[in-house]
């Protein structure tokens, strides 16, 4: 339940072993950094990078050569000093054209293949056409034409077939289609043209290369197009086994370009005079010593160490120290916001403030069980901490359930099967019990949550806020005289007048420390302006946060009432579906329909654990930040994120 240490780093090198000083040393110590431009604005001679990427052309080319699909990753675990990126451009430019040849013999194979795919389209509707096709390429005063139209229009050309000179006979039919040629004297070839065009038909335009009978070009095409295919097999086979051949350089190589290309980032962190590379940034204490020793290895390599509060130009970074418990929960503290770095680390307190609460609203072994089996079953697959989350929700759901004595909604089975007397919360001899111990647990949270603002506030310097704050000293003083006045005026016996001034003047003397709250807290942290300029607006402001401050007191502390009531709530929804499968149990004609029964048990516990499982999970986040969370947590810190070498799946996804 705590926020690592961290300290701030001012690192110095020679410019030319920034990248390998980077990778060997920043990202094994998962340094955060931060722009040094914004530390070091008042240094004279300092300057931003500003030179442009020299590795990203160099991926483009081994992406466009096709290296990226064909290697292996490579974990480059250190990196030299000095990158000779002429001899990388000369190996690269090498692969590219022992690459680029096999590709162009391909591609050429490729294209030709495609060029006779063309023709013998062009020959399959001929192929039991018993002429000489290229004979019609020798005709004088002739035309022809060949092509497919609808058979709609096919059967309208009879229409003009009189009318014109034209001879034309079908070749073939296919569907919708009719599949002809045409012959038109010269002199006439625009006139029928259009006539067929405007009778949608579609020429096919038959290559000079097609010689002889159809069946016969047709067999020399296919022919053709079987070498051609065994011819592109053979391109890319070579292809295959060259990649094979160099995969181990190859993809060394591109490891090496696309991490440096990450690297290359750090520019825009950094700043440099002329000879020299300044970078700062956090690490966290713990792994300081570590990043120490790493640097006494490098000697040109200079750093300074600064301690968080001495730091005044940067925002400490939060990481959250938790063991693998309570993991899961900061992603619910994350929801809301990421703790201050002077702030306390909530995510113990939710998680056991929230597993409390869920498991008074929803106690039933039965379901629990189904619950924490199906976050079990989730979280083997995707090792995802909300599935986590619904194992320990099961568990708790099981633990009360055994106290509610209710297996999948049943109350009476356990009882029946071990005498023991259960605890049923909507037993009238009950209630009080149930409702009165959730509001006893709701100001014991509330309690709590004011002593970690009382913390957070004295952790933060803010002395004002820690005394005067509706949440610190004050209000505590305030909380508690409304807690004794309101258990004096209910214990009091029949007739007995409870002693309560003494309470009442606490209130009183409360309320008016909390309306003078911001002079106060501003007076204790000797700021310059007490009042604000526009005093009117101040009082009437104070006057209804004073309001607010009786109300939210009242609400906060009967808004745990809502664990009693869903708990109350369970045991109602359960024995509506009970009572729906005795119902239904019973068919009309006197026999028993015990299927029917079983489905409406079914089912109805599906939608119990399905809708009112995600509402209490719900009103559980609810009372954790709108109760509690406004009270302490402000949620204003920045989440630590140290600079890293991405992986390429990382990447796509990222870019996708």
């Amino acid at each position: 339940m705590s926020v690592e240490r961290m300290t701030f780093l001012n690192i110095t090198g020679p410019i030319s072993e920034l990248d390998s000083f980077v990778y060997n040393a920043v990202i094994p110590h998962k340094v955060q950094l931060v722009k040094a431009m914004t530390i070091l604005d008042s240094v004279k001679g300092v300057f931003p990078y500003t030179e442009e990427n020299p590795y990203e052309p160099i991926l483009r080319q081994m992406e466009s050569m096709g290296v990226k699909h064909n290697r292996d990753e490579v974990l480059i675990e250190s990196m030299s000093k000095s990158i000779d990126l002429v001899s990388i451009h000369k190996r690269l430019d090498y692969f590219e054209e022992e690459i680029g040849s096999i590709r162009d013999e391909r591609d050429a194979h490729i294209a030709e293949r495609k060029k006779k795919e063309n023709i013998r389209v062009q020959i399959v509707p001929l192929k039991n056409l018993d002429i000489e096709v290229d004979k019609f390429f020798d005709f004088e005063h002739m035309k022809f034409r060949f092509g497919k139209m609808p058979i709609d229009s096919f059967n309208k050309l009879q229409n003009y077939v009189d009318k014109v000179d034209i001879i034309y006979f079908e070749v073939n039919k296919e569907d919708e289609d009719i599949y002809l040629m045409y012959f038109t004297p010269g002199i006439h070839q625009e006139t029928n043209d259009s006539l067929f065009a405007s009778l949608q038909f579609k020429r096919i335009r038959i290559s000079e290369e097609v010689k002889g009978y159809p069946k016969e070009a047709l067999k020399q095409v296919e022919d053709e197009i079987a070498l051609l295919d065994d011819d592109i097999k053979k391109a890319d086979e070579r292809l295959t086994a060259y990649y094979i051949q160099n995969r181990e350089e190859l993809s060394e190589l591109y490891s090496t370009i696309e991490n440096l290309n990450q690297v290359f980032e750090v520019r825009s962190y950094a700043a440099h005079s002329k000879e020299a590379f300044y970078l700062t940034g956090w690490i966290p204490l713990s792994d300081l010593a570590a990043f120490d020793e790493e640097i006494s290895k490098l000697h040109a390599i200079t750093h300074l160490v600064e301690q968080d509060d001495a730091v005044k130009k940067s925002k400490p970074p939060t990481k959250l120290k938790n063991n693998r418990f309570f993991k899961p929960f900061e992603f619910l503290v994350s929801m809301y916001g990421m703790p201050s770095y002077n702030e306390i680390d909530p995510t113990v307190f939710v998680g056991i403030t929230y597993l409390i609460m869920f498991a008074l609203m929803f106690g039933d072994i039965g379901q629990g069980f189904v619950i924490a089996l199906a976050g079990g079953l989730i979280y083997h697959k995707t090792k995802n901490n909300l599935a986590k989350l619904g194992i320990y929700l099961g568990v708790v759901s099981m633990l009360t359930g055994s106290i509610y004595g209710s297996v999948f909604g049943n109350e009476a089975w356990l009882h029946e099967l071990t005498g023991i007397h259960f605890l049923n919360a909507m037993d009238p001899k009950n209630m009080g019990i149930v409702l009165g111990g959730t509001v006893g647990f709701g100001v014991l949270l509330l309690v709590i949550a004011m002593v970690f603002n009382v913390i957070n506030a004295f952790k933060s310097r803010r002395f004002g806020r820690l005394l005067f704050d509706k949440n610190g000293l004050i209000g505590m003083i305030f909380y508690f005289a409304i807690l004794s006045v309101s258990i004096a005026v209910l214990f009091s016996g029949e007739g007995e007048s409870p002693n309560i001034l003494p309470g009442i003047i606490i209130i009183i003397a409360s309320l008016v420390v909390i309306f003078m709250s911001h002079p106060l807290q501003n007076l204790v942290d000797k700021k310059k302006k007490i009042f604000p300029e526009d005093k009117g607006g101040f009082f009437i402001e104070s006057a209804f946060e004073i309001v607010e401050v009786v109300l939210s007191v009242l609400s906060n502390t009967i808004s745990f009432v809502r664990i009693g009531a869903f708990a109350m709530n369970h045991v109602g929804f359960s024995l509506a579906i009970q009572g729906l499968s005795k119902m239904v149990a019973k068919s009309s004609s006197g026999s028993d329909n015990i299927f029917g029964a079983v489905m409406v048990m079914v089912i109805g516990n599906i939608l119990i654990i399905g809708l009112e499982g995600m509402i209490v999970a719900i009103q559980c986040m609810r009372l954790e930040y709108y109760e509690l969370f406004s009270r302490f947590f402000e949620g204003e810190g920045v989440l630590y994120e140290p600079f890293s070498i991405k992986s390429t799946q990382e990447i796509n996804i990222k870019q996708s």
